[in-house]
């Protein structure tokens, strides 16, 4: 006991009870934060690892959707590379069959650059990206069948699959815009040119390999490569159509977690400050 207990007459253990209770409404809110401080630290590290994640899952969408761009405009292309063998035996085409088959293809791409982006201005490019890779996979498998049928029936098949690849060539190549931006704004023109370069790498690979195959196995096996690639669009989209939503599920989730951590936070502060102002006031007191 104190020389100052003593001359007050005070009880040293009701002095310690009265030092308990006077810390007691300071101690319990700064556990609060300490216990959130840690919550905290614990959803950063998780966002951090989701963060590195969502970048890897980004990187790969380029990929996918460059796939889709080189594989695109490869069977583009292709009739190109065969105009002659196409107008000789065995399918003789006349010029005005072969021309309309270009005409065919290019034709859809007046109204579909503003009907695609109507779509996906309404229910995102996502859904809009699948549904007009699938007219490429219908237009393909029809080219497919023309390299497999007989002669008279080889110009019909060509000309429809040719009309539904149109369909999809100006969607394939406009709304990955509305896929991708979002997601790159720091780098934008460095992924255009990316996918700039694999529109640009499909056609020059089937201008160089087409006349290789068709010397080497036929005019069958140089319509059915081009035909096998874009078909793989239709699936490779549907992939993209996956990851681009778990992207956006996970920027959704990360930013629940920061506002949730914050509103804690000051919460807590608030909690903190009131008990600090409190004992402030009973000590004047």
């Amino acid at each position: 006991m104190t020389d100052e207990t003593k001359k007050a007459g005070e009880d040293p253990k009701l002095v310690k009870s009265s030092h308990f209770f006077t810390l007691l409404p300071i101690s319990f809110p700064c556990s609060l934060l300490v216990r959130r401080a840690m919550q905290r630290a614990e959803r950063d590290s998780a966002s951090l690892l989701t963060a590195q994640r969502s970048t890897r899952t980004k990187y790969v969408l380029v990929v996918g959707i460059g796939y889709v761009l080189f594989a695109a405009h490869w069977a583009r292309d292709s009739l190109g590379a065969l105009e002659l063998p196409l107008e000789s035996a065995p399918m003789n085409l006349t010029v005005r069959e072969y021309n309309s088959l270009s005409a065919g293809y290019f034709g859809p791409n007046l109204p579909t650059p503003l009907i695609a982006g109507m779509m996906a201005q309404k229910i995102g490019p996502g859904p809009v990206y699948v549904l007009f890779l699938a007219f490429a996979l219908a237009g393909n498998l029809c080219v497919a069948t023309a390299a497999m049928a007989s002669a008279s029936a080889a110009y019909g098949w060509l000309f429809v699959g040719r009309l539904l690849m149109g369909i999809s060539y100006e969607a394939a190549d406009m709304v990955p815009i509305g896929l991708l931006s979002p997601h790159f704004k720091d780098n934008w023109s460095t992924v255009v040119g990316l996918l700039n370069g694999g529109n640009r790498l499909g056609s020059v690979s089937n201008f160089l390999i087409e006349p290789v195959l068709l010397a080497r196995h036929g005019l069958r096996a140089a319509l059915l490569l081009p035909s096998i690639l874009g078909a793989s669009t239709f699936f490779v989209g549907l992939c993209v159509r996956r990851l681009e939503a778990r992207i956006q599920r996970s920027k959704t989730a990360a930013a629940r977690a920061d506002s949730s951590s914050s509103t804690g936070g000051s919460g807590s502060s608030c909690s903190c400050s009131e008990a600090s102002g409190g004992d402030g006031g009973d000590g004047g007191d």
